[in-house]
């Protein structure tokens, strides 16, 4: 894969073809993938390109999935990278850009831990000078299997607001969250089982 400003010949080579392959990997983790999405985000920093690609299903069916934001530098007439990372996908990872909101700009990952209790590691980046870099990690409020239905990133926002020192309100109700309110940390839409 590359990136052409125009028909002529050659491409800038800052798009990743794949995550870096590391000793040991099976050979096609790093050959086949396909474009899942492209797109031009507007943020308060400018204009970035988005493009999230996938890798081929492992036996358990897990799958790379890589987050790629490019900006386009007008003086030197090409695409440059600011942020590539990958997450699998059968343990409710992510890569999310925030496009509205007071994190507008910024970029939440999270993964899952190696340890009991099964939880995950949330990491925010934010754009400092020409990359993304870590400004927060911590250990998530949220479980593997705590039967909250929303997404880790939506379950963690409070959590994320609150150590950024940024205002964190519970959303208002909705027909999508209908009852937000605050179990053990972790912002749930409706009441957990064991309250029923």
């Amino acid at each position: 894969m590359c990136l052409q400003t125009s028909a002529r010949p050659g491409c800038a080579r800052d798009l990743l073809d794949a995550p870096p392959v590391h000793p040991g990997d099976d050979p096609v983790w790093s050959t086949t993938r396909k474009v899942d999405r492209v797109a031009i985000l507007s943020l308060p920093v400018g204009k970035r390109l988005l493009v999230e690609t996938s890798g081929p299903h492992s036996a358990n069916n897990s799958h790379w999935i890589l987050t790629q934001v490019l900006a386009y530098d007008r003086g030197a007439d090409r695409f440059r990278s600011l942020f590539a990372r990958a997450v699998g996908s059968n343990h409710n990872q992510e890569i999310r850009v925030i496009e509205h909101g007071p994190l507008a700009s910024d970029i939440v990952m999270v993964e899952p831990t190696a340890d009991a209790p099964y939880g995950y590691w949330i990491t925010v980046f934010g754009q400092a000078s020409t990359i993304y870099r870590p400004e927060l990690r911590f250990r998530s409020a949220t479980h593997y299997g705590d039967g909250n239905p929303l997404a880790v990133i939506d379950a963690e926002m409070p959590n994320i607001l609150r150590r950024l020192g940024k205002p964190d309100p519970l959303p208002r109700a909705s027909a999508a969250c209908p009852m937000p309110h605050l179990h053990d940390g972790a912002l749930w839409c409706t009441r957990p089982e064991e309250t029923r």
